[in-house]
């Protein structure tokens, strides 16, 4: 099980677009939060936290190119440890959708990771040359 997935966003929208294209994808509304250190969006869904955040400060790792990508998306359970049966399973599957739907809405690239330390999908919504 993964404690955390992310969805990072190759994208030049900004952040608002990106938290735009969510909201019509996941049909809730997300909270913006002014931080010193930038912008959280953020909301709760099936007991999931969810925060879309420009993704600065990381640096190539384990064969992942961090770098190329703009925005965060994290999703973390509320609850590790004591989940229903099932949940693993959503959780991953509702990533790997929204990784997808954002890469065609925003007609982009995606990728899923887990826990920021490996791969699990790629996403390629860019319309073909």
């Amino acid at each position: 099980m993964h404690s955390e997935l992310s969805v990072f966003v190759d994208s030049l929208a900004p952040l608002a677009e990106v938290r735009a294209a969510l909201v019509q994808i996941v049909g809730c509304d997300f909270e913006v939060h002014e931080r010193d250190v930038g912008t959280l969006c953020c909301a709760r869904i099936l007991d999931i936290r969810w925060e879309l955040v420009a993704a600065d400060g990381y640096e190539d790792d384990a064969g992942i190119p961090f770098t190329r990508y703009r925005h965060q998306l994290m999703l973390v359970p509320l609850h590790p440890g004591c989940l229903a049966a099932g949940f693993a399973a959503m959780h991953e599957a509702i990533a790997r959708y929204v990784g997808e739907r954002l890469a065609v809405v925003l007609g982009c690239r995606t990728i899923l990771v887990a826990n920021l330390q490996r791969q699990l999908a790629d996403f390629d919504g860019r319309p073909d040359p």
